[in-house]
């Protein structure tokens, strides 16, 4: 049975009752604050002091843009290419193996200190010469394959990675 207004007793807070609980009952938190501010029930939440601690920010010093030329023109003459033939539209299988094997280096380049990419695939896409990173994701997913098949990529392949190495 509902009460009547009249008779119905105003609204006195359970120990267990929750401040959520009693905001959603009366519409808001809001309003449940301005009503104990009014009643003078209400005091400002107190925070344990916690030491602060500096932000940590997330900067990657730019990759040095040598280190990309660099692979590609390692890349280039293992292959027997200049850097210019390399990176032009043709799309001869030759060449094609050599930008996928320096795509493939490029990725593999990583920060010491974290671990993370030192190049992203747009970064390594501008370094190739190539309009979009797709293609970079694609010759990424293709090296697997190309280096089953192609014998002579797998061993330039691990020659350079070992002259990156030193």
């Amino acid at each position: 049975m509902l009460c009547d207004l009249e008779s119905c007793e105003p609204y006195e807070p359970l120990q267990c009752d929750t401040r959520n609980e009693r905001a959603m009952r009366m519409g808001s938190l809001a309003l449940l604050r301005a009503v104990e501010r009014a009643q003078g029930k209400w005091t400002p939440p107190v925070h344990a002091k916690r030491p602060h601690a500096p932000p940590v920010l997330k900067i990657h010093p730019a990759p040095c843009e040598a280190v990309g030329q660099r692979i590609v023109r390692l890349t280039a003459s293992a292959f027997g290419y200049t850097v210019d033939e390399m990176l032009a539209r043709k799309r001869s299988r030759r060449l094609v193996l050599a930008r996928i094997v320096a795509a493939r280096l490029l990725r593999n380049e990583r920060w010491k200190h974290n671990g993370e990419h030192k190049f992203s695939l747009p970064q390594i896409a501008r370094i190739l010469r190539r309009t979009d990173h797709s293609t970079i994701c694609y010759s990424l997913e293709m090296f697997g394959p190309y280096r089953r098949q192609y014998p002579e990529m797998k061993a330039l392949y691990n020659l350079l990675r070992r002259r990156l190495a030193q």
